[in-house]
Order: structure tokens, then C-alpha cells, then sequence
């Protein structure tokens, strides 16, 4: 027996979701900077769907000069084949 899966369903639900907690997060915190991370934290969850190997954080980028990005909300990075440094 074969099933189809709606990946355009699943992601709509998923999109809907999100927008609701974005809403949420909107209306009930009134700290800036509170309101931003809670909204970082759903947009980080919703990337977490795409693939379990992939890590999502936040921090900063170093590049091969050793120069510092500024602080960045969301890094999407593989840790098998990138170091993280904590």
C-alpha cells in the first residue's frame, strides 16, 4: 500500500502555526529585546523541520582573518563538517 504525503499541506499547517505564535509573541510581550529572542526561538524551531543534521543557533561568524560578524540571529550551520565552537 502506498501513502503520499501533502509536504505542501504539512508546511502550510506548519507555516500557520509559526504566524500564530509570531502573533502570540506580538501581543503578549512588550519587552524588545524578549520579543526577539521568543521570535527567533519559533523561527529557529520552524527551520529545525528541514533536516535533524543541520544545528541552528545563534552567535558569531569568524572568518579566515579572524575578523567577527556582528551578532547574528539565526546561524544555520553542519556541525559534522564545520567547527563550533561554544
Amino acid at each position: 500500500m502506498s501513502r503520499n504525503l501533502d509536504l505542501g499541506a504539512i508546511f502550510d499547517t506548519v507555516s500557520k502555526n509559526m504566524q500564530n505564535d509570531f502573533d502570540r509573541i506580538r501581543n503578549i510581550m512588550s519587552h524588545p529585546l524578549e520579543k526577539g529572542k521568543s521570535i527567533e526561538e519559533t523561527f529557529s524551531k520552524f527551520l529545525s523541520y528541514f533536516h535533524k543534521s543541520l544545528m541552528i543557533s545563534t552567535g558569531f561568524i569568524f572568518d579566515s582573518d579572524g575578523k567577527m560578524s556582528n551578532q547574528l540571529d539565526v546561524i544555520i550551520s553542519d556541525a559534522a563538517h564545520w567547527p563550533i565552537f561554544d
